[in-house]
């Protein structure tokens, strides 16, 4: 048996590529988000992108998910957020809170 034959299974293991976060995508289009509700699965970092369609600059933000980015028009970001515990989360645009708000629902 070669020298080094077991560190194959470990290095093996180290080298696997990890599991994928899940992935959910918001659109910021004429002052509203769109969709308004995402559902998330709980204990899971969650990869969250964001595209700003404008018109305009927003700001989107979560006090319960300690989320706060500028999003200018036409840009796209992504969030990592999580793990979370069950619950509703806020979700909304700064600059047009009226109108930019969603949830976030975690189960």
């Amino acid at each position: 048996m070669p020298r080094f034959a077991c560190l194959i299974p470990i290095l093996l293991a180290v080298s696997s590529p990890l599991a994928a976060s899940p992935a959910f995508t918001v659109r910021i289009k004429d002052y509203k988000l769109l969709p308004a509700k995402l559902v998330f699965p709980k204990g899971e970092r969650i990869e969250l992108t964001v595209i700003n369609e404008g018109p305009g600059t927003e700001e989107i933000e979560s006090n319960t998910m300690r989320i706060e980015k500028i999003i200018p028009e036409g840009k796209t970001v992504k969030l990592r957020i999580g793990p979370l515990k069950p619950g509703t989360y806020d979700l909304f645009g700064e600059f047009n809170q009226t109108t930019c708000i969603g949830t976030v629902v975690v189960e």
